[in-house]
């Protein structure tokens, strides 16, 4: 019975959706460079080769706001199924306001969420975003887009 009306609401679902869904618009928010210091390992154990890094400085710039990269933390994980980083870092904007910014990702995919006390950009508050590394042999340089 239960399997049944699963199967019903999938089917009202996609029927609902159509036959292909409509990807998301994006729009840029800005592109970054983020400079890391050198990495500190921790471990390598059955999950791959663990490491932190400092987030030292570097610069955003976008459409509707740039700075500066003040201070963070990246932990990172390498191992059998590709590279996972979680950061969490400042940007200062040119006009003063502090954004705390927290990633998630698994290379090349980045989760980006931002949070701030500044009226100015208290619209980011509400906004995840995608960021996509310019390349994958260096993923300091990121393009960060609004869903």
């Amino acid at each position: 019975m239960k399997l049944s009306l699963l199967f019903s609401l999938v089917a009202f679902a996609v029927s609902a959706l159509g036959s292909k869904p409509t990807p998301p618009a994006l729009t840029l928010l800005f592109s970054a460079t983020v400079n890391k210091g050198s990495a500190l390992i921790i471990e390598s154990s059955s999950t791959g080769l663990k490491a932190v890094q400092a987030i030292t400085d570097g610069s955003f710039s976008g459409p509707k706001m740039k700075g500066t990269v003040t201070t963070g933390i990246a932990t990172s994980v390498k191992g059998p199924n590709g590279l996972k980083v979680e950061a969490t870092f400042v940007l200062q904007t040119s006009d003063g306001a502090n954004i705390l910014i927290t990633e998630r990702a698994a290379i090349p995919y980045v989760e980006a969420i931002f949070e701030t006390g500044a009226e100015a950009y208290d619209w980011l508050n509400n906004v995840t975003a995608w960021a996509t590394p310019r390349s994958l042999s260096n993923i300091d340089y990121l393009d960060y887009w609004q869903c």
